[in-house]
């Protein structure tokens, strides 16, 4: 079965310049396989001017020198397929130019334009120098209106000379750019001028470009440089000075070149001498140094210095000097006494100012420093001044202090001080000590004191009626301070004295009780001290003794004696043997007293009966009837 023979790339449309060749291809899916050209249907058959191709796959249709009359449809045809496409022809257009480049002469600096015109608007012209193309810059300004075309050259330099070109397609115009030197002009003139004698004179003219050739002149003689004439070349500037001048320096100057010519009249007048700068008050510190100085129109002008209208001259610490127009008078080492008034003198000229020396500021050779102290404390702030005479003030947070109310102020020699007596927490603040001149300031920081026990409290054993004294050292003066018993706070009385010696603290107990037995504590702000209270009890003595008894049988029989104390204890006895609380007995404490109560006498309860007091006893008999 054999393969279609089908068109894989068809012909496409073509628009073509008369006289040009055109070429219409097209590609079939296999190299074998004719096809036919045809032209609005009519068979195309190869000639000189149309040659018909294949190439593998590749079928062509090649038309030379194509004329207005080979437009049409075309065709390419297999046995299976078929494409087309259209030709259309347009006539070439003939671009000419109507106007072409022509030479320019310019001078330097200025700027050059060549200009040219052609037969179509769209034409494209490119511009060339020496051959090579110009690109648009700020040096060179490509311009085009409508069919005119235009280069323009700026700011021209003598290597801009050149052959400049103008191209469209093949067409090219060319011209000579010719770049002559600019001549130097002057951009500034010679202008009258009037001096004083003595002064100096100076005719200055500008070029446009540096001049080799310049003359200056003076009522037409050429002028020479020498010792009073200087000639001097700057760059563009031609400078003529001429130094103190004098009368017979006036006339007509002159500047000229090849091209032009400037010049002026020069006038010399007397001088007059003019104040610049007038002298003024000074005031210094003694042992300083102090410059009065005096400015003057002039130069070389003969002048005076005087001090309270007496005449000054340089010697000691006096030193007079002179620079130019400047004049100075420096005086050393200064006194008190050396104030007055300065004066000056140059011809009709006077200035005066007056000199003011007074005692050098004070100063503080040892500043205050900050200081930290516990309250109650005394504490001193000094200072120290540079001299003994000077005033000073004290002042607290800015509030000035005066001496009194826990203050005191003390001036010794060149020394300051603030005494603060008893700092309290009121006291901390910034202190200041202010001399007029200058001031010094620290701080006072007041903190609580730790307080320390140096001697603590010892533990005391004494009988009763006897006196007993608790002892505390503490580290401070003025500490408020209490002393408690179990923890409650004791007041002085009759039979308790609180006292203070210095820094030791005692509590004295004139008679003490038993009762009075207890933890004693003493306490100074944070500090304390604890100590026990023992008391021993007096001996039992017994005060009144027993009474011998007789008793009758089946009655109560009592005996009672008294002991020194309430509280003592005894035991009863009967015939040495401890009798103790029963019906048959009773014992009975009663103050003082002490009772042994026997109920329902029996003849067996006769014998001794015995009150034990350990310390003390007493004995008697109990007869039974």
């Amino acid at each position: 079965m054999n393969l279609a023979i089908l068109f894989t790339k068809k012909l496409e449309n073509v628009n073509a310049l008369c006289s040009d060749t055109v070429v219409f291809t097209c590609e079939l899916n296999q190299a074998k396989g004719d096809v036919l050209w045809r032209r609005n249907g009519t068979e195309i058959k190869p000639s000189s001017r149309l040659k018909i191709r294949a190439d593998g796959q590749k079928r062509s249709l090649t038309i030379c020198e194509v004329t207005a009359e080979d437009e049409g449809e075309y065709l390419c045809e297999s046995k299976d397929d078929v494409t087309t496409a259209k030709l259309t022809t347009e006539v070439p257009k003939i671009i000419k130019f109507e106007s072409e480049l022509h030479g320019v002469v310019a001078v330097e600096g200025e700027n050059a334009t060549f200009k040219c015109s052609v037969s179509h608007e769209d034409a494209v012209i490119t511009w060339y120098k020496n051959g090579v193309k110009i690109e648009p810059s700020e040096k060179y300004v490509i311009s085009c209106a409508r069919t005119n075309h235009g280069l323009t050259i700026t700011n021209l330099i003598l290597k801009d000379a050149c052959e400049i070109s103008a191209q469209v397609g093949n067409l090219k115009t060319s011209a000579k750019l010719q770049v002559q030197e600019a001549p130097a002009l002057f951009k500034k003139k010679l202008e009258n001028m009037t001096v004083e004698e003595k002064e100096r004179a100076v005719l200055e003219v500008e070029f446009s470009k540096p001049c080799g050739e310049v003359k200056w002149m003076k009522n037409n003689i050429i002028i020479q440089p020498d010792e009073k004439i200087d000639i001097k070349v700057d760059g563009n500037k031609q400078i003529l000075t001429i130094k103190n001048v004098s009368f017979a320096d006036r006339g007509n100057y002159s500047c000229e070149t090849l091209h032009e010519k400037t010049k002026a009249k020069l006038n010399v007048e007397m001088r007059k001498i003019k104040l610049m700068k007038g002298l003024e008050e000074v005031k210094v510190h003694e042992k300083e140094t102090c410059t009065f100085e005096v400015e003057l129109s002039h130069e070389d002008v003969e002048t005076t210095w005087l001090k309270d209208s007496i005449r000054m001259k340089s010697g000691g610490n006096c030193r007079i000097t002179t620079l130019g127009k400047k004049h100075a008078l420096t005086l050393s080492n200064l006194k008190v006494e050396d104030s007055g008034l300065i004066s000056f003198k140059a011809e009709d000229i006077r200035t005066s100012g007056r000199l003011i020396v007074t005692e050098p500021p004070v100063t503080f050779s040892k500043a205050l420093e900050d200081i930290k102290v516990p309250e109650k404390d005394k504490t001193i702030f000094e200072c120290e001044l540079s001299r003994a005479n000077a005033e000073v003030k004290w002042f607290k947070d800015n509030v000035e202090i005066k001496p009194g109310k826990g203050y005191s102020i003390i001036s010794k020699g060149r020394q300051r001080s603030l005494i603060i007596h008893h700092c309290g927490n009121e006291h901390q603040a910034q202190y200041t000590c202010d001399a007029v001149d200058c001031k010094s300031t620290a701080m006072l920081t007041v903190h609580a004191r730790d307080i320390k026990v140096i001697r603590p409290l010892e533990d005391l054993e004494v009988i009763e009626q006897e006196s007993a004294a608790f002892l505390c050292e503490i580290s401070h003066d003025e500490v408020d301070f209490q002393w408690f018993k179990n923890g409650v706070k004791i007041k002085a009385g009759e039979n308790m004295k609180i006292r203070q010696e210095g820094r030791t603290h005692i509590l004295l107990f004139k008679s003490v009780k038993t009762e009075d037995a207890a933890e004693i504590k003493f306490v100074a702000e944070s500090a304390n001290s604890k100590a026990l209270l023992r008391v021993k009890e007096l001996p039992v003595k017994i005060v009144k003794p027993l009474k011998e008894k007789i008793g009758i049988e089946k009655h109560r029989v009592i005996f009672e004696c008294r002991v020194s104390r309430p509280n003592a204890a005894v035991k009863w006895c009967y015939k040495d043997k401890e009798i103790h609380p029963s019906k048959k007995y009773e014992i009975v404490s009663d103050d003082v007293y002490r009772k042994l109560i026997i109920n329902t006498v029996a003849f067996e309860d006769e014998g001794s009966y015995t009150c034990d007091a350990i310390d003390d006893k007493t004995t008697a008999m109990l007869y039974v009837e």
